[in-house]
């Protein structure tokens, strides 16, 4: 679905990228096992393209983690590319990048005891690429028919 040099080189034009506030998040904090979980997603139509779709949802997930405000001033203003640079080189350093079937993608999911319904994101017909698949960091890139998605689990234990 996608691959490392593609996010390489459409993270280079980030910054001609149209603004986009039609995410949907959901969010599962387990303080007692010190874990989050999010799942981003937006509509295909919005971004048509994967990799675009994955760096966006990337960048809107750290804007969430920071507490920054997503206004479309607050993000043109800000330096996009070294803000997604700052998410986006560990991944392309250390991510795996590999196609996941939904079985397994579903698996994970349970194993890992996230307390949001994916069942309507993550179908029959969805491609998903594991990015990361650690003990303590979870991150996975997907589309079905309508939406692409992030889903990243991860624990401070």
């Amino acid at each position: 679905m996608i691959n490392k040099d593609a996010v390489i080189h459409c993270l280079q034009g980030i910054h001609n990228r149209k603004f986009i506030d039609h995410f949907h998040i959901q969010e599962d904090r387990q303080p007692r096992w010190e874990a989050s979980a999010y799942l981003l997603s937006l509509e295909k139509t919005e971004v048509p393209h994967p990799v675009d779709a994955f760096l966006l949802l990337m960048e809107r997930l750290e804007y969430w983690g920071e507490e920054w405000a997503w206004e479309e001033m607050n993000v043109k203003n800000s330096n996009r590319q070294l803000v997604l640079s700052r998410v986006i080189d560990p991944l392309i350093k250390f991510g795996l990048f590999m196609k996941i079937d939904v079985k397994n993608t579903l698996g994970k999911l349970d194993e890992l005891g996230i307390e949001i319904d994916f069942g309507s994101i993550v179908t029959a017909g969805s491609t998903n690429t594991l990015i990361y698949d650690e003990w303590n960091d979870f991150l996975l890139f997907g589309g079905n028919a309508h939406h692409y998605y992030v889903i990243q689990w991860y624990t401070t234990a």
